[in-house]
């Protein structure tokens, strides 16, 4: 984050503006509250994750508080990026492209198959 802050200049691709290069004026253009929001859920799901059937049961507060929280974090994430238009971490009209489409639902697809193979090898080793 520090690097980020210091080294992001906000061009987007542009011509860099020059009234626009001052550090106060990046860190405005910087989305922190989609950061925030992203970050939080994803620790909140991974959490919920974690602890899942391991250290506490599935049913039990610790674990459907979290996972909730996190539902509503990615959520409010989806409304920040709406809100924030072109500053967002993820601007919304990227997913208008049919290229970004087919990349997104490629990367899905082959996270699916290693995460089957993986979970089914597991389970056949630990079957015997």
């Amino acid at each position: 984050m520090i690097f980020i802050a210091f080294f992001y200049d906000g061009s987007r691709g542009d011509e860099r503006i020059p009234e626009l290069t001052g550090f106060r004026s990046q860190i405005a253009r910087f989305d922190l509250a989609g950061t925030f929001t992203f970050v939080s859920a994803t620790i909140c799901l991974l959490l919920t994750l974690s602890w899942g059937g391991t250290t506490y049961a599935w049913d039990n507060g610790r674990i459907i508080a979290p996972l909730t929280v996190a539902g509503v974090l990615f959520c409010s994430f989806v409304g920040v990026e709406y809100w924030r238009k072109d500053s967002a971490i993820i601007p919304l009209r990227l997913l208008r492209r049919r290229s970004i489409i087919a990349a997104i639902w490629f990367g899905i697809c082959l996270g699916g198959v290693f995460f089957v193979r993986k979970f089914h090898r597991a389970l056949h080793i630990t079957s015997r």
